[in-house]
């Protein structure tokens, strides 16, 4: 930790040398280490203004581990930690803070706004009154409290700070506290004589001047709630004094009461004091931030009653979130497959990806150009743009506006009958305002939360503002469509439990086209190439991520190593952690027995699978595998593999167990290893299970049978 600190020091002391202040004279110790510590101050600011929390955080530990911390440095870091997630430790470094110093107006503000949010108004009290306590004692610091104790009607709490002021010398030299006195002053001829108001407004111009006039009387009105009185007055400053912090909280505040005119009133007047604020600039141009949408949830607009064109019959507009032929991932396999077969039933089915896709998925120096429409397999995609090539998604209501512009735009000239969106919330939201805008009936098609993936990769995530809004809007989307798809029992379950109507989901889950994935004999040149040759290979097929349970595939590998050598592990495939996959191979010794193959074009799909006998999906018990299923089992049951699945909720809707695959316990590596073994042991059980598991996929999982189902939402929602 000390070389750490002398690291953070050195830091400081170069920033300080950049400043000029190396060149002071011989200082004292201890005020060397406050310049140093204010130093790393602006420095964890910077970073928290980046969006690098954690990077803030790093930043400020050593000096928080210290003794004699400067109060300023604990609101820091905790407002460092808020913005990271850790609510609960923002809350304990802002208490120290207040501790440190009884009248600091900025730390109290902070936890009072944490009471708040979870509407615990008696700690919001005991706040304000503790604040009150050591401004009697530190009156002088009564300009930074004005503020927050007006918001909160302590009049009279302020007029008896005053009072103690008039005999405190550092008061009295203070020109902020006589503004200050000014302002309570008004406050208290408002609360307890308000018709003598305009007259004392009138009576302060008259004994300040302009500025402080306008200073004191402007500063009063927001303080009020009067946003176009408080505008009108600091806008004739000739130099606005008030900090960017105390205007962007205020146009904040107004966004949340819906005043969103108000709210780009004083974000602009922000701007103009301090041009480079990027909160202030984002609410000018659009007010609706997210705080507010998880408070007050998406404005959707009514339906109109009537369709504002005349739609052609059986034509559907299908809103992705990517597609062919810039994407191949299950999400698009699985859309194309939807929009192939439901377009062989009669329906004219036009895919349409979202908003800046695929631009947004490249760097921004790519020229490369997308055509408006690509046409796979007779199936049209068409792709909007916006007026750059990178199209921002923050702030969330902003985008889905001008996705459902474009949308409106391009429905308009090919005049479906029904909007149809898949995930996420994004395409979800625009249908549901599109739909509405041109009288049309809407479908939501829920292929996972993902928030719930993210969660489960990170923990910690689960529970702050941006999982609980991806969740309300999630819901919100699915409420508002007049139908919604899920693709298993358990994402249906997720939703009834969030409050969608259970008797307007249908289930349609994944399928395979099986014409085109068949058996196929082996392929002995990519055997001996791969090293595979008379070996049973055990392949995975899919991303490397870290819920698909590859780690216990491996762990699996390592004990079957000491006992046999007629098996090869084969792991087709890249993702987040396929490097940490291939050390741990290293590590335990098995990459002789387990090949990472890494990405291989999608043609060569069918040679790789053409190799494999046992196809495992060693799933995690997290919440996104209980409730999402893959595509891969599909594939591979398709292909004639014997497939082995963990237990979560989605696998074993699947799978029945001994018929058409084998199940074995979640998380369990001793009984994954035992199964695949029984398997290595039991080549006609093997065989026959993918026989089971072949004939079970062309009965209940081809796309050609499963687009009736969609096919029955549609003619219900055309009557």
């Amino acid at each position: 930790m000390h070389s750490t600190l002398r690291g953070i020091r050195r830091q400081a002391y170069l920033r300080l040398r950049a400043a000029g202040l190396q060149n002071l004279p011989i200082i004292p110790r201890s005020t060397r280490r406050r310049l140093e510590e204010s130093a790393q101050r602006a420095y964890a600011r910077e970073q928290l203004s980046l969006g690098d929390a954690r990077a803030a955080q790093l930043t400020l530990t050593p000096w928080i581990r210290q003794s004699h911390t400067a109060p300023e440095t604990w609101l820091l870091y905790a407002r460092a930690l808020h913005r990271g997630g850790d609510l609960g430790g923002a809350r304990a470094a802002a208490r120290k803070a207040v501790a440190l110093s009884p009248a600091y107006a900025d730390a109290t503000e902070f936890l009072v706004l944490l009471a708040d949010r979870s509407g615990d108004r008696a700690h919001t009290d005991e706040l304000l009154d503790s604040l009150v306590r050591g401004l009697s004692r530190a009156p002088h610091l009564l300009p930074d409290a004005v503020h927050l104790l007006a918001r909160y009607d302590r009049i009279d709490d302020l007029a008896t700070v005053v009072d103690r002021g008039r005999t405190d010398q550092r008061a009295q030299s203070s020109d902020g506290f006589a503004r200050a006195a000014e302002i309570v002053g008004l406050h208290t001829i408002r609360s307890h004589r308000p018709e003598s108001l305009e007259a004392e407004i009138a009576a302060a111009r008259s004994r300040l001047d302009a500025d402080a006039a306008a200073d004191v009387i402007g500063r009063f009105w927001l303080q009020a709630g009067d946003i176009s009185q408080a505008v009108a007055n600091l806008g004739q400053l000739t130099k606005l004094s008030l900090p960017a912090s105390l205007l962007r909280s205020e146009a904040q505040r107004a966004v949340w009461a819906r005043d969103y005119s108000g709210a780009r009133k004083l974000a602009a007047l922000t701007l103009i004091a301090h041009p480079g604020d990027a909160i202030a600039r984002r609410i000018s141009r659009d007010p609706r931030d997210n705080y507010t949408l998880l408070k007050t949830g998406f404005p959707l607009p009514t339906r109109r009653r009537a369709p504002v064109y005349q739609p052609v019959p059986n034509r559907v507009a299908y809103l992705l979130h990517n597609a062919l032929p810039h994407t191949s991932a299950g999400y698009a396999a699985r859309t194309h497959g939807l929009l192939t077969n439901m377009r062989a039933h009669g329906w004219d089915m036009h895919g349409v990806t979202r908003l800046g896709y695929p631009y947004d998925l490249w760097q921004e120096d790519d020229v490369t150009q997308i055509p408006p429409l690509d046409i796979v397999d007779g199936v049209p995609y068409h792709h909007l743009f916006g007026d750059e090539r990178i199209v921002h998604k923050k702030p969330l209501y902003s985008y889905v506006m001008a996705y459902s512009r474009r949308v409106e735009a391009l429905l308009g000239e090919q005049r479906p009958a029904i909007v149809h969106a898949a995930s996420n919330h994004w395409n979800g939201l625009c249908a549901a305002v599109s739909a509405a805008h041109l009288g049309l009936p809407s479908v939501y098609e829920v292929r996972g939360l993902w928030e719930v993936t993210r969660g489960s990769r990170n923990p910690a995530w689960v529970g702050t503002g941006m999982y609980r809004l991806a969740a309300r809007l999630e819901t919100e989307a699915a409420l508002r469509a007049d139908r919604t798809i899920t693709i298993t029992g358990a994402l249906r379950d997720e939703l009834v439990a969030r409050g969608v109507p259970e008797n307007r989901i249908l289930i349609v889950p994944n399928g395979v086209d099986t014409r085109r994935h068949v058996p196929r004999a082996r392929d002995p040149e990519l055997a001996a190439a791969l090293g595979v040759t008379g070996k049973t290979v055990i392949g995975y097929v899919g991303s490397t991520l870290d819920y698909e349970g590859l780690d216990m595939l491996i762990t699996a590998a390592a004990a079957m190593k000491t006992r046999r050598a007629d098996f090869h592990v084969l792991i087709v495939g890249d993702g987040a952690e396929w490097h940490a996959f291939v050390e741990m191979a290293g590590r335990l010794g098995v990459s002789d027995v387990v090949t990472f193959t890494g990405r291989v074009p999608h043609e060569d799909i069918g040679r790789y699978y053409s190799l494999i006998d046992i196809a495992p999906f060693p799933r995690l018990p997290l919440p996104v595998c209980e409730m999402v299923s893959p595509l891969k089992p599909f594939e591979a049951m398709a292909m004639g593999k014997a497939v082995v699945v963990s237990s979560v909720a989605a696998l074993a809707e699947i799978v029945t167990d001994g018929e058409n695959g084998v199940v074995f316990d979640k998380g369990d590596t001793t009984h994954l290893t035992a199964v695949l073994e029984s398997l290595l042991d039991e080549p006609a059980r093997r065989r026959a299970l993918a026989e089971n598991g072949l004939r079970w996929v062309r009965e209940k999982r081809d796309w050609r049978s499963l687009v009736s189902s969609v096919e029955s939402i549609y003619e219900e929602l055309l009557g």
